[in-house]
C-alpha cells in the first residue's frame, strides 16, 4: 500500500518536473525572441521593446528554478569527474552523500539568512 502510493507520488513528481522543464525551455525560446526584437528595435528603429529588460531579468530566475529539479533528477548538473571517477564505488557514494548533505546545508543557511527579508519585503 505504502509502496504503491510512494510510486504514484514519484511518478507524478517526475511528470511535474518534466512538464515544468518543458515550459521553462519554451519560455527560454520566447525570451530569446524578445531579446532579438528588443535589439532590432533599438538598432533599426531607435525604439526598444518597453519592459523587455525587466521581463528578461525576472524570467531568467523563474526559468532556472523550473529547470533545476529536472536537471538534478537526470543527473546532468555540472560537476568534475576527475577525482570522483578514480574512487572505488563505495567511497564515491560516500563522498557524493557528503557533498549532497553539504549542499542541503548551504540551502538551509541561505533560507535562514534570507527569511526575514523575504517575509518583510
Amino acid at each position: 500500500m505504502v509502496k504503491s502510493f510512494a510510486k504514484k507520488v514519484g511518478t507524478a513528481y517526475i511528470k511535474l518536473i518534466s512538464i515544468l522543464g518543458g515550459i521553462a525551455t519554451a519560455w527560454l525560446f520566447g525570451i530569446m525572441f524578445l531579446m532579438i526584437a528588443d535589439i532590432l528595435g533599438r538598432v533599426l528603429f531607435n525604439q526598444p521593446v518597453k519592459g523587455a529588460s525587466e521581463l528578461i531579468k525576472t524570467s531568467i530566475v523563474a526559468i532556472v528554478f523550473m529547470q533545476i529539479p529536472y536537471t538534478l533528477w537526470v543527473g546532468r548538473h555540472i560537476r568534475s569527474e576527475l577525482l570522483i571517477s578514480r574512487l572505488k564505488p563505495a567511497t564515491r557514494e560516500m563522498l557524493l552523500s557528503v557533498m549532497y548533505l553539504f549542499g542541503a546545508g548551504v540551502f538551509i543557511v541561505i533560507i535562514f539568512a534570507s527569511w526575514e527579508t523575504m517575509i518583510t519585503g
